[in-house]
């Protein structure tokens, strides 16, 4: 940025003259004063010793002309970029270097780390892909700023101008320029300095702000543009006094992760008549008109606690909403402090006109009014959940009548609920044996005892909330209980799941031989020799609405010749021309006549709420994943007073970070759980399931899983993996064996014996991934010498499966992200890193599903220090279970063990 720029803000240092970019303005005297020149003393600081004065704060329009980067390996990250100050001396320097034991002996670093005055402020650099803050987060973000006013040193004022450069290039404008305004309220010497402060984008954050905002008396007009990302910033930065003067104190932005805007106004709205005002939750279709034209600006309204949401779609920048406040005017009122109607308000251009149903009305807003705008965010993963989970606790129009309406008629319904049970127990104990039987005949073994009572639990009660963590079969008891549902009633049963859940689930219906149609856009991948004997369907949406994919069908009702050669002209179609109402008619017609006649859907849950899905009449309805973020469909479905309701969740963990974190990371998720809780309902509870061991399965103490859920209350509890697998790894018949890959292992190299195939230019990512990949092959020759059988081949990479597929003939290998439903005597997980937490949880997968032998191959220097691989890897030496991968004539022997006699 020019000086010339600068110039337009008027700032001038009032000692020199200079315009600068850090300049610092006297609260006392109202002048600006910058640092000096080197080797001169501040011109703030011999202002404020001259003058006595002890009150400065930045200007609102101050920005910097260069990115701070560290003396010392001139790195520009500013995330990780800190201040370090002495009495004497200040420096910039990156958190790596900082860390260094070189630079900590270096003169000018070492004078000032002895002193002990490290300020690490750690400013954080606001990404696209930044995870959203939790409510429970923010809270503890804003006690820890506060706990740390008064702790933290102080930094000298000769030094302010190189932090106010440091604050000024985050993109977090309401970190930097809440930061000012806590300096008026400090000496000279003593700032309050916010290490973590985030962007607020929910509900509960965006009522926390504002009071925030009501406390330090802060004004809206101060705030103008604080919650605009850079690009906006520059643009609020160029409005006209004419706009800013508009806007007073009356408006303020924020983002969200919604897409679009909300205008939230504080006030009645009456129509032409002035005979009644909009009623609570009404929605309308409003159409916005300036400058006698029409502009394209519609969405629905709601009004709630007087205040008017108006949520829209489209794109309507900062220009467009100032031409939309000139619109609004104030209200009259008459003698009894009524408003009073006017006719005509003014000219087309500042009348605001909206047009409701068939009649119209305008707007007239109080003088206090307020106006919230969200702009439009690109950051959109959360919408539909947010969305819903808005509706679901908070709407009082279209859940009104609904069981989540009141707490009270929520509890009385889930009372009645749980008095109304359908089957007899003898009914309940023969399903249980069928699905005994049935499980037998198709993967030979039988459910756990906890596994039976959680299954009797489902069909005794018409509402059930089953509890378990990763591993558990919550899927396959998922899977089973639609099954059993549909035998004992005859009804149909629809089993939502998430898009992510949708493999898992089909790879259980496969597995388990159960029929069932699958409603998706995703199809998921199976093997080919195993989808020759499925007995499912699946449909596929796409552009036409429909269209009915044909899958390999068993004795559901198979389509027609005719009908086949439809689906092909209508795909040609799709590829060549656009889709006719007509085709979409008719495939509609031959997809709503086969959801009719099957008896078990599994749907994603964006697909649950398609009209066509919203016709069929659901005995059961079996929410899988219900602790991810709930969505309007699955709002539906618990609203389907008739229908039985099972879910299945973790109500303790899983988040996608490497570090697992408590999982109900919305309070609505958890407020639905602990009312049902309330109401009287009592989980089931699963813990790991091993399946064919019995003694295995049992080990998990089952107060962990619903620990901290008594009478509703969630505490924070952490899953450690290695803590609930020692009794796995004590029992005799299993074996973990780790086998270490490192780029320094030549030994490890030199014991696998050379394969023929030369694959070195296959792989991109090269020698490790060729390097396990030989390993791999080694372990599969020495399992097929003992004649094991059911083992399988998982990684994380999808290109290492299509190199061991194809260049080493391994016909086991498999993406770990599609065995959730496998069950194998062993398993054998390569290409595993512990910095990843999707490593960590397949890993924990394996050992569930594995029998008797896990073999995981991979770096050790990556698993170094890091306690989960510590102290498995520790207790598996403790039983004799570890080898290493300089030593693999070891597993011979482990092979061995596994060893079956040969079927004569």
């Amino acid at each position: 940025m020019s000086n010339n720029q600068y110039e337009t803000y008027d700032m001038q240092c009032d000692t020199c003259g200079v315009y600068a970019s850090n300049l610092l303005f006297c609260n006392d005297c109202g002048k600006h004063f910058c640092n000096g020149k080197e080797g001169e003393i501040s011109h703030i600081v011999n202002h404020l010793e001259k003058c006595s004065h002890r009150s400065i704060s930045f200007p609102p329009n101050n920005f910097v002309d260069e990115i701070p980067e560290c003396e010392v390996c001139h790195s520009g990250e500013i995330q990780k970029l800190i201040l370090i100050w002495s009495p004497s001396e200040c420096t910039t320097i990156c958190s790596g270097c900082v860390k260094s034991v070189e630079y900590r002996h270096a003169a000018p670093f070492r004078n000032i780390i002895e002193d002990g005055k490290i300020l690490d402020i750690l400013l954080p650099l606001y990404t696209e892909d930044r995870v959203q803050d939790t409510v429970e987060q923010i809270e503890a973000n804003v006690a820890e700023i506060e706990t740390r006013i008064n702790y933290l040193p102080c930094i000298p004022s000769k030094f302010i101008g190189k932090f106010n450069d440091l604050l000024l290039m985050t993109y977090e404008p309401f970190g930097a320029k809440f930061f000012q305004q806590e300096i008026k309220k400090k000496t000279v010497e003593t700032f309050m300095i916010p290490t973590e402060w985030g962007l607020r984008t929910d509900v509960a954050s965006l009522k926390s702000v504002i009071q925030e905002i009501e406390e330090t008396q802060i004004s809206y007009s101060k705030l103008l543009g604080q919650y605009i990302d850079l690009d906006y910033l520059m643009e609020v930065q160029k409005l006209n006094k004419e706009f800013i003067q508009i806007l007073g104190e009356h408006c303020y932005f924020t983002q969200t992760p919604y897409k679009g805007y909300d205008f939230m106004i504080n006030d009645w709205v009456v129509n032409e008549d002035d005979e009644e005002y909009i009623q609570q939750g009404q929605r309308v279709t409003i159409k916005f008109f300036g400058q006698g034209s029409e502009e394209k600006f519609s969405g629905k309204v709601q009004i709630k606690n007087n205040v008017l949401t108006i949520k829209v779609y489209s794109e309507y920048d900062i220009k467009d909403f100032k031409q939309f406040m000139t619109l609004i005017r104030k209200p009259d009122y008459d003698e009894n402090n009524k408003i009073k109607f006017q006719q005509e308000v003014g000219t087309s251009e500042d009348l605001l006109s909206a047009e409701i149903f068939k009649g119209k009305f305008v707007w007239k807003l109080k003088q206090d009014f307020q106006i919230i705008m969200i702009k439009e965010s690109k950051r959109v993963n959360y919408n539909r959940e947010l969305d819903a989970l808005y509706e679901l606790e908070q709407n009082q129009s279209d859940l009104h009548q609904t069981i989540l309406a009141s707490q009270s008629s929520f509890q009385l319904q889930v009372q009645n609920l749980l008095l109304n049970k359908q089957f007899t127990d003898e009914e309940i104990k023969a399903s249980l044996i069928q699905i005994g039987k049935h499980l037998i005949k198709h993967q030979q073994f039988s459910l756990s005892s906890q596994q039976q009572e959680a299954f009797k639990a489902a069909l005794s009660n018409r509402i059930q909330l089953i509890c378990g963590c990763a591993g558990s079969g919550m899927t396959m008891m998922s899977v089973l209980l639609s099954k059993a549902l549909n035998d004992l009633s005859k009804e149909k049963v629809l089993l939502a799941t998430t898009r992510n859940g949708l493999q898992s689930v089909f790879q259980q219906l496969h597995e388990l031989q159960i029929n069932a149609v699958l409603v998706s856009d995703k199809v998921p991948e199976m093997d080919k020799a195993k989808s020759a004997n499925t007995k499912n369907k699946v449909f596929k949406w796409s552009i036409a609405n429909i269209i009915l994919q044909k899958a390999i069908n068993y004795h559901y009702a198979t389509l027609t010749a005719e009908q086949h050669d439809m689906v092909r002209r209508h795909i040609q179609q799709i590829q060549l021309t656009d889709v006719t109402e007509e085709s979409k008619q008719l495939y509609e017609q031959l997809f709503i006549s086969e959801l009719k006649s099957a008896q078990i859907i599994v749907s994603e849950f964006s697909e649950s709420s398609r009209p066509e899905m919203l016709q069929i009449n659901f005995g059961s309805v079996i929410v899988d994943n219900a602790t991810y973020p709930f969505e309007s469909q699955t709002a539906q479905a618990v609203c389907r007073t008739n229908s039985r309701l099972i879910m299945f969740g973790d109500l303790r963990s899983t988040n996608a970070s490497f570090t697992i974190k408590p999982l109900i990371k919305y309070s609505q998720n958890f407020n639905m759980f602990r009312r049902l809780l309330v109401a009287g309902l009592k989980p089931a509870y699963l813990s790991l399931n091993f399946r064919s061991n019995e003694s295995i399965f049992n080990f998990v103490n089952d107060n962990f899983l619903h620990k901290g859920y008594k009478a509703g209350i969630r505490q924070n509890v952490s899953l450690n993996i290695p803590k609930y697998c020692h009794e796995m790894l004590n029992t005799k018949n299993f074996n973990f064996v780790f086998i270490n890959v490192t780029q320094e292992g030549t030994a490890v190299k030199a014991a696998i014996p050379e394969i023929a195939i030369d694959v070195t230019n296959v792989i991109e990512t090269s020698y490790q991934n060729k390097l396990e990949a030989d390993i791999v092959s080694k372990c599969c020759q020495e399992l097929d010498r003992a004649n094991v059988e059911d083992y399988k081949v998982l990684s994380l990479q999808r290109a290492q499966i299509d190199m061991l597929k194809k260049y080493y003939q391994i016909k086991e290998a498999q993406l770990a992200g599609n065995a959730e439903g496998l069950v194998s005597d062993a398993i054998i997980f390569t290409n595993a890193q512990s910095i990843e937490y999707e490593s960590s949880k397949k890993i924990y997968l394996a050992l569930t599903r594995a029998r008797k032998l896990v073999i995981v191959i991979g770096n050790e220097l990556q698993m170094n220090g890091i306690d989960y691989w510590n102290n498995l890897i520790a207790q598996c030496k403790s039983n004799g279970t570890y080898w290493s991968g300089k030593n693999l004539e070891s597993l011979k022997n482990v092979c061995k063990q596994q060893e079956k006699p040969k079927k004569k």
